[in-house]
């Protein structure tokens, strides 16, 4: 008797980070894009919503910090966190959902060195909730800019 290996197809997730500053007046000042670190802890939350082993909720909060450690998968919070807001806007294209934060002049004026996004029980306590991703960047906000922070995470299949 022979058994028949069917060879699943993998799913990839792309995840990458766009910071749009903006002059006081309105007008364009910058645009730079990064690439972000999915967690294990994203892993497992996904797992346990398709298992139902779990309670895991959306994704609320983006959190920014000043501590350039490097990333990792199994980075479970921002090192030093020091500024969290509460999403602006969640949208879905297809198998690509757009997460944002806009943050005004009077906001988060400082150097910021890290980012992540938490959800599953996140409040605006920082280190609540569950660490869905996490960058490290060298970006600092001034009073005279606003910024929106896009995190675009694609599903794909890597067929």
């Amino acid at each position: 008797m022979h058994k028949k290996i069917i060879k699943a197809g993998t799913i990839e997730i792309t995840n990458n980070v766009k910071i749009t500053k903006r002059n006081i007046d309105g007008s364009l000042k910058e645009i730079k894009e990064y690439k972000n670190i999915v967690t294990n802890v994203c892993f497992n939350d996904i797992i346990d919503y398709l298992v139902e082993s779990g309670s895991p909720t959306g994704i609320d909060y983006m959190a920014f910090g000043n501590n350039g450690t490097a990333a990792t998968v199994n980075d479970t919070d921002l090192v030093s966190e020091t500024f969290r807001k509460l999403l602006t806007t969640k949208t879905r294209v297809g198998q690509t959902a757009v997460l944002s934060v806009y943050i005004s002049t009077t906001e988060a004026n400082d150097t910021h060195l890290e980012i992540g996004l938490y959800g599953n029980g996140a409040t605006i306590t920082p280190g609540s909730g569950d660490l869905f991703n996490r960058i490290v960047i060298s970006e600092t906000k001034v009073n005279t800019e606003t910024w929106t922070v896009e995190v675009v995470l694609s599903f794909a299949n890597g067929v």
